[in-house]
């Protein structure tokens, strides 16, 4: 039997990754979209003219839920809505996978895992966990031997990183380091654990004149008790589109980013190269987890650690930025 899901939140990640997605699969349909803003239900309909028609299109959360009763959820919505609709989700026993940040700030996290039942209908979206290539680049570090340098880039070229929801600390919770930042912080704990020293830098400067208060470019500096460092830097204001990351131990180094694993040896040379040209894969691993938890009624109390994890070192990074610049950043 198909597993009813609905999707909550008709943005740019719903329409372009997450329904497609459910497409993909024989295991569940989709019985509703919801989404508080009509315009977003014209791009749904817009982005899926043969799925519309036969998709009930909602504005209330208690609405959808009522009218379909489903098992699934698909949550992906501003920042500052998450925690009503995953009360109601828990109080209903439906599973949802709840798009990243998993909370604003530390202590809306602590809200979040005190609800009942959240536990075990809780996931939240980590990605790079679910690609094979930062599973296999995980796999291969011990042929560096001990690792001793870390750094990642993530940046993008937002037309308008202070506008809307995203450029108010209030709603959003902070900026690219809360938002994109989650990913790179993500991975960065799930390879080498929370490091012992950090040094966090942000800014506010990439449209002058502009009042806004969520950081639009942040680096981060840190050091492990074993000595690897290394450095963070995250924009969603610097130029092209760019997502890497580089490892570096005293038998060699590997270079990646979510389609690719170039594996080096201590000259430079290539001793391997891996490429994914499938855009699709990670989304579709990440659900077949998801998918899998709900149809075994497993729960998510084993991993929920990690959201806590992320949630500790982002506050750390905003704490020292704060320390820094005398701005409050985290309500």
């Amino acid at each position: 039997m198909k597993l009813s899901v609905v999707v909550i939140g008709l943005g740019q990640q719903s329409l372009t990754e997450y329904i497609p997605a459910l497409m993909r699969r024989n295991d569940v349909r989709l019985v509703g979209v919801c989404d508080p803003n009509p315009e977003a239900h014209a791009n749904f309909m817009q982005e899926f003219p043969d799925l519309a028609p036969f998709i009930p299109v909602y504005t209330d959360l208690v609405d959808i839920l009522d009218s379909t009763h489903p098992r699934i959820a698909i949550v992906a919505v501003p920042h500052d809505s998450y925690y009503t609709i995953v009360k109601e989700l828990c109080k209903r026993h439906i599973y949802f996978l709840k798009e990243k940040p998993f909370a604003r700030n530390l202590n809306e996290a602590k809200k979040l895992l005190a609800i009942p039942d959240f536990d075990q209908y809780g996931f939240v979206a980590a990605q790079r966990r679910y690609n094979a290539l930062y599973s296999k680049a995980l796999e291969i570090m011990p042929q560096l031997g001990q690792p001793y340098l870390f750094n990642a880039t993530y940046k993008l070229n937002v037309e308008s990183p202070h506008s809307g929801w995203r450029g108010k600390k209030d709603l959003a919770g902070g900026g690219c380091m809360l938002d994109m930042g989650y990913h790179i912080i993500d991975q960065m704990l799930w390879w080498f654990g929370m490091p012992e020293k950090l040094n966090a830098q942000i800014s506010f400067m990439a449209v002058p004149g502009s009042n806004y208060d969520a950081e639009d470019s942040a680096s981060i500096s840190f050091r492990y008790t074993n000595g690897m460092h290394g450095t963070v830097l995250i924009s969603r204001a610097a130029g092209e589109k760019v997502e890497e990351y580089s490892v570096y131990g005293p038998n060699g180094y590997i270079v990646g980013n979510k389609k690719m694993l170039s594996i080096h040896d201590r000259q430079g040379h290539v001793l391997n190269h891996v490429t994914i040209n499938d855009p699709e894969t990670m989304s579709d691993a990440q659900l077949d987890f998801f998918i899998s938890r709900v149809q075994a009624r497993h729960g998510f109390s084993d991993i929920q650690q990690q959201y806590i994890d992320t949630m500790h070192f982002i506050e750390r990074c905003y704490d020292d930025a704060l320390d820094h610049s005398g701005l409050a950043l985290v309500s």
